[in-house]
């Protein structure tokens, strides 16, 4: 099989294609590694979907509650205004 610049045998991978020397061993297990595991890597996790919505939903939050707080300090501002200026 070849891929790029990798080619694999059916038994031994080409280490005179690497960059570094890297023993054929270790890139074997990498490969039986990866493979064993490659949804893994590639799938996207059920818990990252819930983090997603748990974000959203708190950025929403934040969105309310700094608008409350703009809406407070207007309040604020504006009573102080009104006390001033009913003491004139």
């Amino acid at each position: 099989m070849t891929m790029g610049a990798w080619t694999y045998s059916s038994t031994k991978m080409r280490s005179d294609l690497l960059p570094m020397q890297v023993k054929d061993t270790v890139l074997s297990r990498w490969k039986q590694e990866f493979l064993e595991r490659a949804s893994e890597i590639f799938e996207q996790p059920k818990d990252g979907q819930d983090k997603d919505a748990r974000i959203a939903e708190l950025e929403r939050m934040v969105g309310r509650l700094t608008m409350q707080a703009e809406i407070a300090k207007k309040a604020v501002s504006y009573a102080s205004w009104l006390r001033k200026n009913s003491e004139e």
